[in-house]
């Protein structure tokens, strides 16, 4: 993948975003879900690349146990 580098940070801005969101409304349960964040890179991005939670569990380490 020629721009990997570049969906990881798309990911991990998604990440901080539905994070943060979720703080500020005090969702009780605020935990991000591996859904949430592929359905949030979806509707930002055409995911050519066709990324999914298996991609993001393989290249992104510190979302790899994400629910």
């Amino acid at each position: 993948m020629s721009n990997q580098n570049e969906i990881i940070k798309r990911v991990n801005l998604i990440y901080e975003e539905i994070k943060e969101n979720k703080e500020s409304i005090e969702e009780v349960k605020n935990e991000v879900s591996m859904f949430e964040l592929i359905s949030e890179y979806n509707q930002r991005h055409e995911n050519k690349e066709l990324i999914g939670g298996k991609w993001v569990r393989e290249n992104i380490s510190e979302l790899s146990n994400l629910p």
